[in-house]
């Protein structure tokens, strides 16, 4: 009787295994059919978020953070363009604007609409722009405060989100904000995902057309990426009469680079592709320009210049890649051991790689034991 009763447990707890696994199995199916990320996916078609951040500056101006996220399907990688929101538009018979102002003059309830069609516009439509996060500074801040802002804060300073988001220099922001999203990506996890859930039901202010489930799919991709693929880019512009205008050839390099699925993931040197590099030490450290170029030489790259500007003191190294060569812009990084990457080509100029050398970058030699001005 005994041996009978055990029999049918067993036989019941199978059963209910089974049905729990069935249970599973639909769904998981219901969430990929209503999940707009997997849709994508199955049809095999990148991924191209825009996320806009608005806020107010120190002198309550409008403020506008303007970045596109492509995840490509093909090659899994995640490829980020920063968009200048001083970006003047030409309009023909109108009063050319700048985005930030375009933005600002639309009725709150179609800002998201309005700049989607404009970024899709500024790219010639060559891409379709399928999801969008809006959402401002204050949000952003607690956001990120979701993480372990200890360690942020280690890393980039306290005063890392003003630097971010009110620097006057376009560039060292992108820098920063570079920082912030590898530090996101990184640090992303199931716990992450519960707080983040929770952080929505807060109330707190964002807009976009992502579902609840999507967040499952995100996860899984986020934490698939590979931090060493990560492309990072800018749309290069030009100042003329007074204002910022978009560079044509940069941005139809820019338009490529978005639209080629080329796999990083295994950099394939070349050390016979030559590429001429410049120097720039901004980092107010004596003889950093020269030992930077003594180790890039050693590596057998060309330097066509270097020098030290007094303009300013970068805290962090940037390297821009001109000429779209990641896997040589990679190598630079891997010898000085510091910096960003970021593409930015530059019509009819003469070097391929541009360094600029922050207190970040740390190389030492001989002379070292004799000059301690550092």
């Amino acid at each position: 009787m005994i041996f009978g009763i055990t029999t049918i447990n067993k036989n019941m707890f199978k059963r209910i295994l089974l049905c729990i696994f069935l249970v599973l199995i639909l769904l998981s199916q219901y969430l990929n059919n209503i999940s707009n990320i997997s849709y994508s996916i199955k049809n095999h078609k990148n991924i191209n978020v825009l996320v806009a951040i608005k806020g107010f500056d120190n002198l309550n101006q409008n403020t506008l953070k303007l970045v596109l996220f492509q995840y490509c399907h093909k090659t899994k990688s995640l490829k980020v363009l920063c968009i200048n929101d001083k970006i003047t538009i030409l309009q023909k018979k109108k009063k050319s604007q700048t985005l930030n102002e375009m933005f600002f003059s639309q009725k709150e309830d179609e800002q998201v609409d309005f700049i989607k069609k404009e970024i899709e516009l500024l790219l010639d439509n060559t891409l379709k722009i399928n999801y969008y996060v809006l959402s401002n500074t204050k949000t952003l801040q607690l956001f990120v405060k979701l993480f372990d802002e200890k360690k942020i804060i280690k890393q980039l300073g306290n005063n890392y989100f003003e630097q971010f988001v009110n620097n006057k220099e376009y560039i060292l922001s992108i820098v920063y904000m570079i920082k912030i999203i590898k530090y996101v990506i990184a640090n992303t996890n199931r716990y992450i995902l519960v707080d983040f859930i929770k952080f929505l039901d807060a109330g707190n202010y964002l807009i976009t057309n992502f579902k609840l489930s999507d967040s499952f799919f995100l996860y899984s991709k986020i934490k698939n990426i590979d931090m060493n693929t990560i492309q990072f880019a800018d749309i290069p512009t030009i100042n003329k009469r007074n204002r910022i205008e978009l560079e044509p050839a940069g941005l139809m390099e820019i338009i490529e680079f978005l639209n080629e699925d080329k796999d990083i993931s295994h950099l394939a040197q070349n050390q016979n592709d030559k590429v001429k590099i410049e120097v720039i030490n901004a980092s107010s450290k004596n003889r950093l320009a020269s030992k930077a170029v003594d180790k890039l030489r050693k590596n057998k790259f060309d330097i066509y210049e270097w020098g030290v500007t007094s303009y300013k003191i970068h805290e962090y190294t940037i390297i821009f890649d001109l000429i779209n060569n990641y896997e040589q812009a990679v190598k630079v990084k891997n010898i000085l051991n510091s910096g960003e990457i970021i593409f930015r080509p530059i019509e009819k100029t003469f070097i391929d790689i541009s360094v600029l050398l922050g207190k970040d970058c740390t190389i030492y030699d001989k002379l070292d034991k004799i000059d301690k001005s550092y």
